[in-house]
Formats: C-alpha cells, sequence, structure tokens
C-alpha cells in the first residue's frame, strides 16, 4: 500500500513504470517505483558489494595456488637435473679412476704370464739338460 499512498502509483498496475520490476519490489528495495531509471540493480545493494570484494580475493588466491604450484615444480625439475649432473660427474671421475686400474691389472697380468712362462720355460730346459 505504501506504493500507492507515498509514490502515487497506479494501482491496477503491477510495474507503474515499466521497468520489469513490481512496484512494491521497487518499495521494498527503496528505489521510486515511478522512476524506470530507477531499479533494483541500480540500488546500492550489499550483495553487490560483497561480490565485488569476493571475486578479486578469490581471483588473487587461485593466482598466488598456481605460483607456488609452478614455484615446486620448477624446484623439483632444478633439483632433478642437479642430481643427474652430479650423478654425471660422479660415474665420469669413477670411468677416469679405473682406466688405470685396469691399465696396472692387465699390466701385472701380463708380466705374470710372462714370469710363468720364463719359470716354465727354465724348468723344462733344465729338466731336459739333467
Amino acid at each position: 500500500m505504501d506504493e500507492i499512498n507515498i509514490y502515487n502509483t497506479n494501482p491496477n498496475d503491477a510495474d507503474s513504470d515499466g521497468d520489469g520490476f513490481s512496484d512494491g519490489e521497487e518499495v521494498d528495495a527503496q528505489t521510486d517505483p515511478n522512476d524506470p531509471s530507477s531499479n533494483i540493480n541500480s540500488s546500492n545493494d550489499s550483495s553487490n558489494i560483497l561480490i565485488i570484494i569476493i571475486i578479486p580475493i578469490i581471483l588473487l588466491v587461485i593466482g598466488v595456488v598456481i605460483a607456488l604450484i609452478v614455484i615446486i615444480i620448477v624446484k623439483k625439475k632444478t633439483n632433478a637435473s642437479k642430481l643427474k649432473k652430479d650423478y654425471s660427474i660422479i660415474e665420469s671421475v669413477e670411468k677416469t679412476e679405473q682406466i688405470p686400474f685396469r691399465r696396472i691389472e692387465m699390466y701385472n697380468l701380463d708380466h705374470l704370464t710372462l714370469k710363468a712362462a720364463q719359470i716354465a720355460k727354465s724348468k723344462s730346459s733344465s729338466t731336459s739338460t739333467a
């Protein structure tokens, strides 16, 4: 009844200004039911302010989470490549250290074989002279 008594709206027309909102809804939203440019959407609704505040906060949180995930992935890849590089350095050092030992082993083996052949030859020559 306020829309009729205070705002002088047409009681036979639910929407006096034709903006798509009934006169009762416009009075409840504290807008002018006779002014089509004054509608519920343009009112200072606290839910609009809440949405305007919440959306940037949500976007900020999502951005921070994505940034942290990227940082973690990059660190893991960096650590993995560093470990791989360290392993290849260790492996190459082991290979270079093993080469001289193999040469020494082969030298010793050849030397022992030669010594054994000389001993066998000397034994065979001493048995044949005896």
